[in-house]
């Protein structure tokens, strides 16, 4: 067995009683509409707790490593480091934060229960602010170090950065289009 396989067979082990309640799924379906849109509780309630019980997975799992962390050295193999040092160098969220212009980030990563919703929003503010802002796509399983780097938990996670670079503002979860131009308002977009 690998070491990956390794790996999720413990996860999978520590991980095998989280889930996500009924109310929790409730709330999350009623604080997220348009997600859904206009779907029925009832006939997507199974893919909700698919989404929200690996969301609590992962989140159980960062806090396990965490507390592991604090309990103990954790040693990591020089090669990946190096791989991992020259790639968190070079990439395109560092590079658009250095450009003079603010910027959005979007950390997405697809799920069975939870369309790309915020995804074409974006398309369309980029398009919209086209030479007056920086719009980056990241997919937190492929660019791992960089959403660790940056502490994202939630899918999706937006970043708004001002024109110097710093961190503006965070938001988890979906946005509707009037809510992104409007936290680009306050950072003076228009």
């Amino acid at each position: 067995m690998s070491e990956a396989q390794l790996i999720n067979t413990l996860f999978d082990q520590l991980t095998k009683d989280v889930t996500a309640d009924l109310d929790e799924q409730k709330v999350f379906y009623d604080e997220n509409p348009h997600l859904f849109q206009g779907a029925p509780f009832d006939g997507i309630q199974p893919q909700i707790a698919h989404y929200l019980t690996q969301q609590k997975k992962q989140e159980f799992v960062n806090d396990y490593i965490k507390k592991l962390g604090q309990q103990m050295t954790i040693e990591v193999a020089d090669t990946w480091t190096k791989e991992q040092s020259v790639a968190a160098k070079d990439n395109p969220l560092d590079k658009a934060r250095q450009n003079s212009k603010p910027t959005l980030v979007m950390f997405y990563a697809e799920s069975p229960c939870c369309p790309d919703a915020t995804g074409p929003i974006l398309a369309e503010v980029a398009k919209q602010f086209d030479d007056k802002l920086n719009v980056v796509t990241l997919n937190p399983n492929t660019a791992p170090i960089l959403a660790a780097r940056y502490n994202v938990c939630g899918n999706p996670t937006l970043l708004f950065y001002d024109a110097q670079g710093k961190e503006a503002s965070r938001e988890q979860g979906a946005m509707s289009r009037e809510q992104i131009t409007a936290k680009l308002a306050e950072m003076g977009v228009k």
